[in-house]
């Protein structure tokens, strides 16, 4: 793929403002109740798979990425989130001296 069409990729996933845009680009169907009220795990899934395959922007991978996150997602797998240390520690570091 030409840097040329890599542009235009990343241009085109610029001016995409929702998971259901995202879908349609990629011409994924979608069930749009899923969609509705899973769109942030789904988002998060693919994420990481995008980040797991040291993804160029090439059409292909970014379509296969949120596939297969779309399909996990409606399957019931949630992706995992990896919590800041912070979350649990007792330090009072955050306040100011």
């Amino acid at each position: 793929m030409d840097t040329r069409e890599q542009r235009r990729i990343i241009e085109d996933l610029e001016q995409l403002e929702g998971v259901e845009d995202f879908l349609e680009y990629f011409a994924i169907e979608y069930d749009s109740q899923i969609v509705q009220s899973k769109h942030i795990p789904l988002l998060r899934l693919c994420r990481q798979l995008l980040d797991a395959r040291k993804v160029t922007d090439n059409y292909d991978d970014y379509r296969s990425a949120l596939s297969i996150a779309y399909g996990q997602i409606t399957r019931g797998r949630l992706p995992t989130v990896n919590q800041s240390a912070c979350a649990t520690c007792q330090s009072d570091c955050d306040q100011a001296e």
